[in-house]
């Protein structure tokens, strides 16, 4: 596990999440915390391009936090898409394309909503994650 999951180019490389790039896609919490149980819990041996059985084994039960993931998430939200979220919360879809739009967005309250659905998300993976002590669990 790194020592530092939260580095700085981490969390730079998440700026263009929010609707897979602002297409209204795959909502950046999604993407985001999908992305972090992969920092936690993914493969270390990402030179080989072919893993063994073992490894593969071990993967896939690593990986199924992931599933478990997304599938509350789904329930808390009722979607994984940016825009059904937008609707959700804002009432209406926005689009982030031309600045004014996103002005729009920005105007209607979109910074506390959508901080909201951030911190819901971060909640999410700490239930997956943390257990009763608040250490995270190891997965090997």
């Amino acid at each position: 596990m790194p020592d530092n999951p939260c580095n700085g180019d981490l969390v730079k490389s998440c700026s263009a999440m929010p609707g897979l790039g602002t297409r209204g896609e795959t909502c950046g919490t999604v993407s985001g915390g999908i992305m972090f149980l992969g920092v936690l819990y993914g493969r270390d041996n990402v030179t080989e391009p072919r893993l063994s059985y073992e490894e593969n084994k071990k993967f896939v039960e690593k990986m199924a936090i992931a599933t478990e993931f997304g599938d509350k998430y789904m329930e808390l939200k009722g979607s994984t898409l940016c825009k059904d979220i937008h609707t959700g919360v804002m009432g209406k879809e926005y689009e982030f394309r031309e600045f004014d739009k996103l002005m729009e967005f920005y105007n209607a309250g979109a910074d506390k909503k959508c901080q909201d659905v951030v911190e819901a998300a971060i909640r999410l993976v700490c239930d997956l994650i943390l257990d009763e002590d608040g250490n995270i669990i190891s997965r090997d």
